[in-house]
């Protein structure tokens, strides 16, 4: 009889716990502004974020084995503040740099060796969505 008790009320626990799909759009999405999502791993760095009147400063070191690499950067919903970013060579002079005060669609493909990153978003608001990966 214990066993049977606590079977009903796991069940219960797990049926109160579920969440209907129809009310996922009524939740409250502002939890995941300005928590930026990045990863650098061999070869390819990535960057994204919905902000809020968000500032950051990130210098990464890049690992890439190719003399050349592919860059993509979408801005959207843009409001306000403004994005600068900087790629190094292996010497560490500027070789790249980009800055951003717009929504933007933007690709492009240098041709040099990228040693390191610099991002730097200063009361920015709006979403990031930045990849650099080997060409």
């Amino acid at each position: 009889m214990t066993a049977m008790k606590s079977l009903l009320i796991l069940l219960l626990l797990f049926a109160f716990g579920c969440v209907d799909p129809l009310d996922i759009e009524d939740m409250d999405v502002d939890l995941i502004e300005n928590t930026p999502v990045m990863a650098n791993t061999p070869n390819a760095f990535s960057y994204v974020i919905r902000a809020d009147d968000f500032s950051q400063q990130i210098n990464s070191p890049l690992s890439f084995d190719s003399a050349s690499f592919v860059m993509s950067l979408v801005i959207a919903d843009y409001e306000a503040g403004s994005l600068l970013l900087n790629v190094y060579n292996e010497d560490s002079s500027q070789t790249y740099r980009q800055e951003v005060n717009s929504s933007i669609v933007f690709s492009d493909f240098p041709a040099f060796k990228p040693a390191a990153l610099e991002l730097e978003l200063d009361g920015f608001s709006g979403s990031v969505n930045l990849a650099v990966t080997n060409d």
